[in-house]
């Protein structure tokens, strides 16, 4: 059954990508109504590209308000029933439109949109790129349906559930994770977004580890601040089994890596034996990593051998170095902050 929806892009400098994206769209078996790119006031020649482009509607934003605003201003200039969030470094095949709406009998069980698979590729130049987008490709396949988490990147909802739950929250600014913060306050509502595979679209990201590691710094950063209500509305307390895959990934990705670092020292200061045992500690890290992810190492290993799964299974440990990094940074942040706080009361009386 076709569906009138319209296509909200929030785009921050996207010139590399927002052409591409804008054509896959017109070009759709069920094009949207309307196509509405917030330019979150952009330096590049965002703004510039996607006017060019017939049918296209161009928000100009002066301020850089991060992506949850812009798609809340996107939303409010929407005209139809139906919404289709896709983030500027994004596109869709020809006919993955026709799974990307909830049937019937699932508006009747209160879901109210379907979330977007990430294809299992990326960018031919970026291999980072390509290991996350795999990732994630499993990540979410590996869920319940409807999922507990959620993911921003390509997603349908009603308009009327998007407003009943207040959007994003704009708090966030440009800070990641305000899908999830979204999605447990739409959840509160009684309304759920499913996933379908057949709904997939392509992620064009390119990400260098540099940048894959900030990523996943911030993203745990924001994930503890949100815990805590600092940061949005909080999801609650963690499941146990959720404690337990955290406590074991995080430590065996940090030891994994400290382990690699002191092996080279060790052979470069020719203390064989110390290297030796830093090699046995790798290895048992990366077994408790890989045990954890083996079913996407699985894949790996089917579509690249074992050297592809090998660098995957690293740069998962790197993820898991860098999210450990960022909840010791807001620990230390949150614990100077208080004794701050306290110092200067004391001073005061």
């Amino acid at each position: 059954m076709k569906r009138n929806y319209t296509a909200i892009i929030p785009a921050f400098n996207s010139q590399d990508t927002i052409v591409q994206l804008l054509n896959s769209l017109i070009k759709l078996e069920s094009s949207p109504s309307e196509i509405i790119v917030v330019d979150d006031a952009s330096t590049d020649h965002t703004q510039d590209l996607a006017t060019q482009l017939e049918g296209v509607k161009v928000l100009r934003l002066k301020n850089n308000v991060g992506p949850g605003a812009a798609r809340n201003i996107g939303a409010n200039n929407a005209k139809t029933r139906w919404l289709l969030f896709i983030d500027s470094d994004c596109s869709l095949p020809l006919s993955s439109i026709e799974n990307a709406f909830p049937t019937e009998i699932d508006e009747v069980n209160n879901i109210v949109g379907i979330m977007g698979v990430f294809a299992p590729t990326g960018p031919r130049k970026s291999p980072v790129a390509s290991y996350k987008n795999m990732q994630r490709h499993y990540e979410i396949k590996a869920m319940r349906n409807p999922p507990e988490t959620f993911s921003s990147s390509c997603f349908t909802i009603t308009k009327e559930a998007y407003l009943k739950c207040s959007g994003f929250n704009e708090a966030f600014g440009k800070i990641p994770t305000e899908d999830n913060e979204f999605y447990f306050r739409l959840s509160k509502k009684g309304f759920r977004i499913k996933y379908d595979i057949a709904f997939t679209f392509i992620h064009n990201k390119h990400l260098s580890i540099k940048g894959l590691f900030r990523d996943d710094y911030l993203r745990a950063k924001a994930i503890i601040l949100n815990i805590l209500g600092r940061l949005g509305e909080p999801r609650g307390s963690l499941k146990m089994d959720e404690v337990i895959r955290w406590v074991l990934e995080l430590s065996s990705g940090i030891i994994f890596v400290i382990s690699l670092s002191f092996i080279a020292i060790s052979l470069l200061t020719f203390s064989f034996s110390n290297s030796m045992i830093f090699l046995l500690s790798a290895i048992f890290s990366a077994f408790i990593i890989g045990a954890i992810n083996h079913k996407f190492l699985q894949y790996s290993f089917k579509c690249g051998g074992a050297m592809l799964m090998t660098a995957h299974l690293f740069l998962r440990s790197i993820e898991m170095v860098a999210a450990v990094t960022g909840m010791s940074a807001i620990a230390f942040e949150l614990l100077f902050k208080k004794a701050k706080y306290v110092s200067n009361n004391s001073e005061k009386k």
